[in-house]
């Protein structure tokens, strides 16, 4: 895009995205088909336009879902690259994972209002990034991090029997929880946006499932935590806030209050984070809003097919599951053949008709000294903050849940180890966090020091001759 202030400019737009019907809610693995039946709190889509001197233009989007659509980020990029040169690398949207939401993903062939919704939810995102861009302004930076302390937690236990687990939707019925597995990942990294004339803009990027106003019997449209924040810090410190989920895949918030009571939990929960915030708004470090940088490359994943033998069985399962038989006997069922849960059998019908390799996207891109790392995967929190600690950038923003549908988690070789949910649900296999970990990193340290270099080492990455598109539409139909 053309600059001809030549400083550099922020603009910032906000689209309303609630349904005003009931809607099919994603989440939870489509276990269960839920409607909506009330609006808790409304849902938005945020973008934030940031063009340096030059004119190179980022279009970062945020919105509250539990997941983006690979439709809805193509064809609001094509959008926008067709009218203002702004190419994949430059334009994201990142999901807050909030379950409380609209389904995008599973059904659609099935459900005329998935599709419906999904076409308004494209029309919004181009209109929110219109307004972005429109109100392009003279800005600065600043940026900080703090520490959120006790705020949310790794969600696997050690017990006192001596076994792990890792189950995401309970609690362990043989035993005492002994200690977490690891240390969890509380920092919370802030930029500061200040714009003449308008209110600062915030990004944050945290990590946490949103999961305070969803379950098998919720039934809201809510923003959870994630909207709490926001209105919260508008009330507090007079900013609007964008929320960048992090690498969350193994990481939930913390509440003292009954799962089935929850709900009433969120709003308290946004204000602790404010308060973090707070802590550290007014002391944030300047920093020089540099040149727009970007990079994407593509990495070869591997799919592990060892449990093609139970296809059948976990066919059946899920065929249960998804023609209202009770989930306690589809549960039953699938300990009978094998299988940990009915999340298990749906990691196994994934598993089976992805293919043994395929391609996804990393993308990093900066704002002189400020960083963001992005790759679609649920990613697990410790493997974030890795690429976070060794970044060349004086701050890094490391998110999951990004343009793409996640496909699932992205755990450590521990977790393969020990069992969990988490392992059993995904299509990839051991190795793949630590994989992508090393690329992200990989890939910052190349855009920092050798960014538009002829002569610039080469990224090592490859694309194997035998890796092959995943058939999105086969994957889903499998759930």
């Amino acid at each position: 895009m053309e600059n001809k202030t030549g400083v550099f400019l922020a603009g910032y737009g906000i689209q309303d995205i609630t349904p005003e019907e009931p809607m099919p809610l994603g989440g939870y693995g489509a276990c269960w088909f839920r409607i909506s039946e009330r609006v808790l709190d409304r849902i938005y889509v945020q973008c934030a336009a940031l063009t340096d001197a030059e004119g190179e233009t980022l279009l970062l989007c945020t919105y509250d879902n539990e997941n983006v659509r690979d439709e809805v980020y193509l064809r609001a990029q094509a959008y926008f690259e067709e009218k203002y040169g702004i190419d994949k690398a430059h334009f994201h949207i990142n999901a807050s994972h909030s379950e409380s939401t609209p389904e995008t993903l599973v059904g659609a062939d099935r459900c005329p209002e998935i599709l419906s919704y999904r076409e308004f939810l494209i029309r919004k995102i181009i209109a929110a990034g219109e307004d972005a861009i429109r109100n392009l302004k003279p800005a600065r930076l600043e940026y900080g991090t703090t520490h959120t302390r006790n705020l949310n937690f790794v969600r696997h236990m050690f017990l006192d029997t001596g076994r792990a687990i890792g189950d995401a939707h309970g609690r362990p019925s043989d035993g005492r929880i002994v200690q977490h597995v690891s240390k969890v990942d509380d920092a919370m990294l802030a930029i500061k946006i200040l714009r003449e004339g308008e209110p600062d803009l915030v990004l944050i990027n945290w990590r946490a499932h949103p999961t305070f106003t969803s379950g098998a019997k919720k039934l809201d449209i809510s923003s959870d935590f994630v909207g709490a924040f926001r209105d919260a810090a508008k009330e507090r410190l007079g900013c609007d806030l964008m929320f960048f989920q992090g690498c969350a895949g193994n990481v939930n918030a913390k509440s003292y209050i009954r799962d089935e009571e929850r709900t009433r939990d969120y709003r308290e929960y946004g204000r602790f984070l404010t308060e973090h915030l707070t802590e550290i708004y007014g002391r944030m470090t300047p920093v020089e809003p540099g040149p727009v940088r970007a990079c994407q490359v593509l990495v070869t994943a591997k799919v592990d097919h060892d449990e093609d033998c139970k296809y059948e069985d976990a066919l059946r399962v899920r065929t249960m599951l998804n023609n209202g038989e009770d989930r306690e006997v589809c549960h039953q069922e699938a300990l009978r053949c094998g299988m940990s849960s009915v999340h298990h059998a749906g990691g196994i019908l994934r598993r089976y008709v992805a293919p043994p390799t395929f391609d996804y996207p990393v993308t990093v891109f900066a704002v002189g000294e400020l960083a963001f790392a992005a790759v679609q995967f649920e990613m697990f929190d410790h493997l974030g903050a890795f690429v976070r600690e060794n970044s060349p950038y004086k701050q890094t923003f490391v998110m999951g849940f990004t343009d793409h549908f996640t496909l699932g988690y992205m755990g450590s070789a521990y977790a393969y180890e020990y069992g969990c949910y988490e392992t059993e649900n995904t299509i990839l296999s051991v190795g793949s966090g630590e994989r992508c970990a090393a690329v992200m990193l990989e890939s910052l340290i190349h855009m920092k020091y050798h960014y538009g270099e002829d002569n610039a080492p080469a990224l090592g990455i490859r694309r194997p001759e035998n890796a092959v598109p995943l058939d999105m539409e086969a994957i889903l139909k499998s759930i």
